[in-house]
Parts: structure tokens; C-alpha cells; sequence
């Protein structure tokens, strides 16, 4: 009997132990990306069966795909399990992790870095915010010897806090009370909202030339693909747009599209796709390898559409149980709200051909703000946007509709704004052509920086 108490004294000391050291290694991750635990951890929160889709892959995926935004327009769940350059070789373990609780989803597997090198950094990334499991070692394993880590080295990914142990100083409350954005896995970190590549030399290349990659990657792709067969998962494979000015990424990623489509899965190219897509190349990237929001917006409904077409995914918009998709879709769009135009989300009335107007003026005079531009081929009229920044506590307002205009009125005078007495202000106005298809109004491009005056 003593034996027996001292044994449940040990095994409470232990429990104890794990659970403190559970908290504080959630604590202490690097680089404490707040990111990552939305994409990650709580991917473990989701209720067993509830997601029609599992999302894995790099920054190639979760700046392409809005899941929230999927939600409202097709009533499925398609869940960003996302990690900024995660490594291909996590792919089968992350689906061993994740068919636990989602066994009959889809598992959507982004190969943007097929060939790509697997760096320290990105590893911590994914491991860090993974919860404890025998796979999960499994895979740091894994991870370990294809980086060629080795000795004292793996032990800061098998126990972060022998890596961030120094960060106590830097700690505070939020650090240990990680909780949900409520956005369901969608992107709002600021490049990708706020940012405009303005491309001009870069493109999306198309080609069905190819390149093999280095043996060891494979290899890789090898063991994924017979861990489906063997498995019988339900897969589909992507590539994402990015612009390159060389052709090697782009001919590596053709070798391992066409290495996996002989294997018998199925490839969805956005690279060979863009032109349906109606990327702007020139706006819709902040930088040579992202989408911004604009161009998710516009690549979530893309391959949404090509989801519900093809999967049988139903609506589940209403439906009990899925509350907190509901509750997302307005904390997303207000999150992006003052990047994003009201209409955005309205894909099905938008008209690309009219052109973006080019502004001619913008200025104020002490009383008033002038606004004036190009008249855009084909417009029947102009809807007029305007946002307010004050520059002194950043606080910015979001985009709401100012104004219609005829086609003939390519300039106004808008005297009506609130600048208040405690600091300077910045107005940006953005002005979208568009004209009328049986009663309906079809919005078209535009410039997402319009045109910006500072008032004083």
C-alpha cells in the first residue's frame, strides 16, 4: 500500500510537471507569431468531423485562401493548417495529426516549395504550436534529419524552452493567454492586407517545361504519396500563383505537378489557371511570392467554386454547430475593412474590362477637397469611396460609398468630411467605374491605393 502511494505521488508530480511545462513552452515560442497559433494550434479546437477541408502548406496557401470568406459565399469549412515556409516532408504527418479529429476531410496540399530548402526557423514555426503527440515527435525526427540537424542541436525542437528560456524579461499576460481571433484561420497580418506589390517587371509564368528537382525531394513527395495510397485519403494537390523573373522555381514545381498527376492525383495550377482567376499582376501581389487580400479575395472564390463543383461539400450555413463560422464573417470583414471595398466580395458582379481610372488631380484648397481623373472607357458612371486616417492616433476608418457620378463627371469637390481640431488627417478616395447589365450593377477595376489628401 505504501509502494502504491508513492507510485500515485510520482505519477501526480509527473502530470503536474508536463502540465507547467505545457504552459510555459506555449509561452515561449518563437517568434512568438500570434499567426501561427490561429493557423495551428487552434486547429485543435475545431469539433471532431466539422471541417470539410484541411488547407497545408506554406505561405503560398494561407495568403491565397480566406477561409472565412468561403464560408459566407459556399457554407464550407476549409481550415488553414498554415505555417510561414513549411516544409513538404510535414505533409504526411500533418494529415496523420489531423485525421484523428478529421478523418473524412479533404486534404489540400500546397507543393509551392517542392524543392525549396527546409531552414530552422520554419520548423519552429510548424513544431512549436503543435501539441504534444507521438507523430509529433515523429515528425520533428523526420524534420531534423532531412535539415541535417544533429546532436545538442535537435533538442531546441523536441524542447523549445532550451532555445527561448532567455525570453522571460520579454514576457507578458498576452503570452500566456493565446486565444481565438475569431477569424477562423483567415489572414489579416498587416503586409498582407495593406500591402501593393505595384508590379512591373515580374510575371506569372506559364510553361509545361519542367526541371527535376534534387532526388531527396523526390523522395518526399514519394512517401507522401504513398502514405494516400496506402491511407486512401482524399487529396488535392495546388500550386499557387507567384511571379518569378526566372523560370527554375516555376519548372521544379511543372516536374513535381507532373510526377504527382502520374501518380493518379489531381492538380489544381493557378500559374496555368491566372487568366481565369482575374489576378491583376500588377496589384494583387505585395510582393513576388503573395497574394494581398485582393487577390485572395479573388483566388478563395476561384477555387471555392472548385471545390463545391467538384467535392461533395454541403452548404452548412445555418446550421447548428457552426455558430462561430457565422460570427466570423463579420469580424473578418471589419478586420480588412479599411482595405477593402465593400463590392469586393460581390465576384460575380464584377466587370474587368472596365479599365481603373488614371487621377489627374487631388488636392485642397483650405475648404475643400478636388478629386479628378481620366474618364474610363466604357463606364456609365463612377461610384465615389472614401476612408479617413487620422495621422496622429492611426486610427483609420473604413471604406464607405461617398457618391455616385455620371459618366460625363470625371472630377467633384467633396466638402463634406470631419476633420476635427485634434490632429491632421489623411482622405483616401477611390473611384471604381461601372455600368449596368440588366438592372444589375457590374463594378470594374480600380486602383486599390486611390488617391490620398492630407487635410491640416
Amino acid at each position: 500500500m505504501e509502494k502504491l502511494k508513492k507510485l500515485l505521488k510520482v505519477v501526480a508530480f509527473v502530470l503536474v510537471f508536463v502540465l507547467l511545462l505545457n504552459v510555459v513552452s506555449t509561452a515561449l515560442v518563437a517568434p512568438n507569431d500570434y499567426r501561427c497559433y490561429q493557423w495551428v494550434g487552434q486547429f485543435y479546437e475545431n469539433e471532431k468531423d466539422s471541417l470539410d477541408a484541411v488547407y497545408l502548406g506554406s505561405s503560398a496557401a494561407y495568403a491565397y485562401w480566406c477561409p472565412t470568406l468561403a464560408w459566407e459565399d459556399y457554407g464550407i469549412t476549409v481550415w488553414n493548417y498554415t505555417t510561414p515556409r513549411q516544409p513538404l516532408l510535414a505533409a504526411k504527418y500533418l494529415i496523420e495529426d489531423c485525421r484523428k479529429t478529421q478523418k473524412d476531410a479533404l486534404y489540400i496540399v500546397n507543393l509551392n516549395r517542392t524543392a525549396m530548402s527546409y531552414d530552422k526557423t520554419a520548423i519552429h514555426y510548424l513544431l512549436d504550436y503543435m501539441p504534444f503527440s507521438v507523430n509529433k515527435l515523429k515528425l520533428t525526427k523526420a524534420l531534423c534529419d532531412f535539415a541535417d540537424i544533429q546532436g545538442e542541436d535537435t533538442l531546441q525542437y523536441y524542447f523549445p524552452l532550451e532555445l527561448y528560456h532567455t525570453r522571460w524579461n520579454a514576457l507578458t499576460a498576452k503570452d500566456f493567454e493565446y486565444k481565438s481571433n475569431k477569424m477562423m484561420s483567415s489572414s489579416n497580418y498587416t503586409g498582407f492586407i495593406t500591402g501593393i506589390y505595384n508590379n512591373t517587371e515580374e510575371e506569372i509564368i506559364v510553361t509545361d517545361q519542367t526541371s527535376q528537382p534534387k532526388q531527396k525531394y523526390i523522395d518526399v513527395l514519394d512517401d507522401l504519396l504513398d502514405y494516400c495510397d496506402e491511407k486512401d485519403v482524399n487529396i488535392l494537390f495546388t500550386i499557387s500563383s507567384q511571379l518569378f523573373d526566372s523560370d527554375s522555381r516555376q519548372l521544379k514545381m511543372n516536374y513535381a505537378k507532373q510526377y504527382v498527376t502520374e501518380r493518379g492525383y489531381k492538380v489544381l495550377d493557378f500559374c496555368q489557371e491566372y487568366p481565369s482567376t482575374n489576378l491583376d499582376i500588377t496589384q494583387d501581389f505585395y510582393n513576388t511570392e503573395h497574394a494581398n487580400i485582393h487577390g485572395a479575395i479573388k483566388l478563395t472564390d476561384y477555387l471555392g467554386k472548385y471545390l463545391v463543383e467538384n467535392y461533395d461539400f454541403e452548404n452548412k450555413r445555418g446550421k447548428e454547430g457552426y455558430e462561430a463560422w457565422d460570427e466570423s464573417i463579420d469580424v473578418y470583414k471589419s478586420a480588412i475593412s479599411s482595405s477593402v471595398l465593400p463590392f469586393e466580395y460581390e465576384t460575380e458582379n464584377r466587370d474587368y474590362s472596365l479599365k481603373s481610372v488614371e487621377y489627374t488631380d487631388s488636392s485642397y484648397d483650405g475648404k475643400s477637397i478636388h478629386v479628378s481623373w481620366e474618364a474610363s472607357e466604357g463606364a456609365q458612371g463612377y461610384k465615389v469611396y472614401r476612408k479617413t486616417l487620422n495621422n496622429d492616433n492611426k486610427k483609420q476608418s473604413s471604406y464607405s460609398e461617398l457618391m455616385t457620378l455620371t459618366a460625363d463627371q470625371t472630377s467633384f469637390t467633396d466638402a463634406d468630411f470631419d476633420a476635427k481640431n485634434d490632429g491632421t488627417y489623411s482622405f483616401t478616395y477611390v473611384i471604381v467605374p461601372f455600368k449596368t447589365v440588366s438592372g444589375v450593377t457590374k463594378y470594374g477595376s480600380f486602383r486599390y491605393a486611390g488617391t490620398t489628401v492630407r487635410v491640416e
